[in-house]
C-alpha cells in the first residue's frame, strides 16, 4: 500500500518563478539507499531510510521559470508571511513580503514598484507625493480601480476588479522623456470605438493657412475623447484612443479651458511610443466634419 501526500507552492499567473511541491510517500517493503539527480531547468533530491518494515521517502523538487524575453533563469521565491511588511499597507495590500511580478515591476504601466510593493491609488496628482503623477484611466487606460493583496499559501497573492476606473501613483520620472510636439493644431468630430460621437485634436496639420481641409504631415498626432459632443465644456478629457506616426499609443489627456464661436484653447499630453508629447492650443478652430460612424 503506497500513501502519497503533496503540497503545493503556486506563483500567480503571469509571474517569473517556479513550483515547489513536497511529496511524502510511504511504501512497504521499500529499497534503502540516497539518490540524487539533476536534470536542465530542475534540481531533484530524494532521502530514503528503512527498515524491515516501512520507508518515509521523502522528495522535493525545484524548478526554475525562464523570462521568455531575455532568455534568464530565476529561482522559485516565496514572500514571507510573519514579521514586519516589506511594503506599506492599505486596504488594497497587507502582504507581509512583496509581490512577485517579474520583470513588470516598476514598469510605468505595472500597479506595482520596482520593489514589488502596491502603488497607491490616486484621482488625481494631488493625492500623490511630491514628484509623482496620477496616471491611468486619467490618462484613458482600462485599468483595475480596486486591488487586493494577501498572504495566501506562503506567498503575496493579488486579485482585481474587471473594471476601468483605476489610478495610481507614479514617479514623474517614470514618464517618457519629453519630445518636441509636431506643430498645426486642429479639432475635429471622431468615431467612438461604439459608433458614438467623440472629438479628436490632431497635430501636424500640414497646412496653417486651411487647417479643416488640409492633410496631415509627417510626424502627427491624434488624440480622441470619446462619447462626447461640441463644444466640449471647461474641464480635462481622458483620451481613450491615440494614433500617431511616431508609436504605440500609451495614455493621454485633453484639457479644454474655453471654448468659443466654434474656436477653443487648452492644452493636452499624450505618449506615443518612447517619448511625451505636451503642450497648449489657442483659439484652435473645430472643423465640424461630417463623420459617418458604424
Amino acid at each position: 500500500m503506497t500513501t502519497t501526500t503533496t503540497t503545493n507552492f503556486p506563483r500567480l499567473a503571469g509571474a517569473l518563478g517556479g513550483l515547489v511541491s513536497l511529496a511524502l510517500v510511504t511504501a512497504c517493503p521499500p529499497p534503502t539507499g540516497e539518490t540524487t539527480s539533476e536534470s536542465e531547468g530542475s534540481t531533484s533530491s530524494t532521502s530514503t531510510t528503512g527498515t524491515s518494515n516501512q520507508t518515509a521517502t521523502v522528495t522535493i523538487t525545484t524548478t526554475s521559470a525562464t523570462d521568455p524575453t531575455t532568455g534568464s533563469t530565476s529561482e522559485p521565491t516565496t514572500s514571507p508571511t510573519t514579521g514586519d511588511p516589506v511594503c506599506a499597507v492599505s486596504d488594497e495590500f497587507s502582504c507581509v513580503g512583496a509581490y512577485d511580478c517579474g520583470s513588470s515591476c516598476g514598469e510605468l504601466g505595472s500597479r506595482f514598484d520596482a520593489e514589488g510593493c502596491l502603488r497607491p491609488s490616486c484621482s488625481g496628482d494631488d493625492d500623490c507625493g511630491d514628484g509623482e503623477v496620477c496616471y491611468g484611466a486619467s490618462w484613458g487606460l482600462c485599468t483595475s480601480s480596486q486591488y487586493n493583496c494577501a498572504d495566501s499559501m506562503g506567498s503575496c497573492e493579488c486579485d482585481s476588479t474587471d473594471d476601468c476606473g483605476g489610478n495610481y501613483c507614479v514617479p514623474a520620472s517614470a514618464l517618457p522623456g519629453l519630445a518636441t510636439s509636431p506643430e498645426g493644431v486642429r479639432l475635429d468630430n471622431d468615431c467612438a470605438p461604439d459608433d458614438g460621437p467623440a472629438i479628436k485634436l490632431e497635430l501636424g496639420v500640414a497646412d496653417a493657412q486651411a487647417v479643416c481641409k488640409s492633410d496631415l504631415g509627417d510626424p502627427w498626432l491624434s488624440l480622441t475623447v470619446t462619447d462626447v459632443g461640441a463644444p466640449l465644456a471647461p474641464g480635462t478629457y481622458p483620451a481613450s484612443q491615440g494614433n500617431s506616426s511616431a508609436g504605440a499609443y500609451g495614455g493621454g489627456w485633453l484639457t479644454i479651458d474655453s471654448w468659443t464661436d466654434g474656436y477653443a484653447s487648452g492644452s493636452y499630453a499624450a505618449i506615443f511610443g518612447d517619448a511625451l508629447y505636451e503642450g497648449a492650443f489657442v483659439d484652435v478652430e473645430f472643423c465640424s466634419s461630417d463623420v459617418l460612424c458604424g
